[in-house]
């Protein structure tokens, strides 16, 4: 399985702040920076951002007050302070990590300081590097591995296109059949027997009205019937459940997933509104408002559609061997910036991060380090458990 530990001995070398960076605080950015920034520069705890230099190759970055702490004391190189090092709440760790590979910090390598992927070999020990050589425990697992070989393939593309690679990744053909099929939601309305005097359509409707105003061209949302929910304008928040058949089965599982799903408390669901929609392996989304729920419900799923084939969905947290049943939870409105997407999904916020790094190796090559290695080392130090794809509690802290 995919696994990852840093070196023990990191914490242990002389640092320095990135020389090709300058602090520069949010109050003192040109109208052109924030502009371009958006909401990233509007959060609470963003102090400003890293300006690099005309002559290098670095990106900007926003940072909090800490980092620009940070930073400041270490324009002198040194060791770490001491304070960084026993704050209880910190894992230094893992945060000087992260600086390094992002490189804001630079470390001591041999009497020359280097960050980003040249510091990779130091931060990875040879215990804990990334493997596939154990056999996967769950398809999903394997089908994020083979997602992120593809797009390590397209890494001259720029950050949009790459993006988009990893998220739609095992979406299966457009053929002119499905096309011509599921033009619109209405047809994939009767493809799912929810049209009047169809099979799915009296139980479906009955715990469960469709909703005009979430519903667009691209998918269908329906919601729950229960009085205890939000009104029709709530925003639709909270962990998801994936239900990924392939889409002939969709049919076929309609109407008894609809039915656990609202005595599990879903307060609403999704399913594409045409063919780009139903051939996508996440072609069918709930909602809960609780962990608990969720797990009450994917507990009972897998139970009564064990066996049904599955659509492998990439970058969820798997709950079953066939990729059946998975699981995300969205990012809190603070943390929803993108810069891909209208609005930040579990999925999206995961894949714009691994295509930015994969991108990044491939403006620093390196022929020891793989591509999709150096991406998954990333995300793991975002809080991403990487064998599970299942966030840590204070990912979004």
């Amino acid at each position: 399985m995919i696994r990852f530990f840093p070196s023990e001995d990191c914490l242990k070398r002389t640092f320095r702040s990135n020389p090709n960076y300058t602090v520069v605080i949010c109050d003192r950015l040109s109208n052109s920076i924030k502009e371009s920034l958006g909401k990233l520069v509007e959060e609470s705890d963003c102090f400003g951002i890293l300006q690099p230099s005309d002559s290098s190759t670095l990106s900007i970055k926003t940072i909090c007050r800490e980092t620009a702490l940070l930073f400041y004391i270490l324009k002198v190189p040194g060791q770490l302070p001491n304070y960084l090092l026993s704050e209880p709440s910190i894992n230094p760790e893992r945060l000087i990590s992260q600086l390094i590979l992002d490189d804001i910090l630079e470390v001591e390598i041999e009497g020359n300081f280097t960050s980003g992927l040249q510091a990779y070999q130091l931060l990875f020990s040879k215990s804990g590097a990334l493997t596939t050589s154990e056999k996967p425990e769950y398809n999903t697992e394997g089908i994020s591995y083979e997602a992120l070989v593809y797009g390590q393939e397209f890494i001259n593309e720029d950050i949009s296109k790459l993006g988009r690679r990893l998220y739609f990744y095992n979406r299966r053909p457009s053929t002119k059949k499905w096309l011509k099929q599921l033009k619109s939601s209405n047809d994939v309305n009767s493809f799912l027997g929810l049209l009047p005097e169809q099979p799915n359509h009296k139980l479906v409707h009955r715990y469960w009205y469709e909703s005009t105003q979430n519903s667009n061209k691209y998918w269908v949302f329906r919601r729950s019937k229960k009085d205890d929910f939000f009104e029709e304008n709530s925003s639709l928040d909270g962990y998801k459940l994936y239900f990924n058949p392939t889409c002939e089965y969709l049919y076929q599982t309609l109407s008894e997933l609809t039915e656990i799903l609202f005595h599990c408390r879903a307060y609403a669901f999704k399913y594409g509104g045409n063919a780009y929609g139903m051939l996508r392996p996440d072609k069918f989304v709930a909602y809960f408002q609780t962990k608990d729920d969720l797990f009450l419900a994917l507990e009972k799923l897998q139970k009564r559609f064990y066996g049904v084939p599955a659509q492998e969905l990439p970058f969820t947290a798997t709950v079953d061997p066939t990729g059946l049943l998975s699981w995300g939870i969205d990012p809190p409105n603070s943390s929803r910036t993108s810069l891909l997407w209208h609005s930040c999904s579990w999925r999206s916020w995961v894949t714009e991060r691994l295509s930015a790094v994969l991108i990044k190796w491939h403006h620093q090559p390196d022929p020891k380090v793989e591509p999709w290695q150096f991406a998954l080392a990333h995300v793991s130090l975002d809080g991403i458990n990487i064998t599970t794809w299942i966030p840590e509690q204070t990912i979004w802290n």
